[in-house]
């Protein structure tokens, strides 16, 4: 069986988040974001993960 492109990133998404929890002298801060622009923001930004939040207007009202 041959896996697809998307497999291959899901896999090294989960490596990578495997390999940050397992260093326990990191503290892994997450951002929560709610689209693709905001996601690009906080990597660009140097976050190693990111949250995304279920109700994109969460964190709308949560700014106020």
């Amino acid at each position: 069986m041959s896996s697809s492109a998307g497999d291959d990133l899901h896999q090294s998404a989960v490596a990578r988040l495997r390999a940050l929890l397992a260093d326990k002298s990191k503290i892994i801060v997450c951002p929560g974001v709610y689209d693709g622009f905001t996601a690009r923001l906080a990597l660009s930004e140097g976050f190693d993960c990111l949250y995304m939040v279920r109700n994109p207007s969460q964190p709308v009202l949560l700014r106020c």
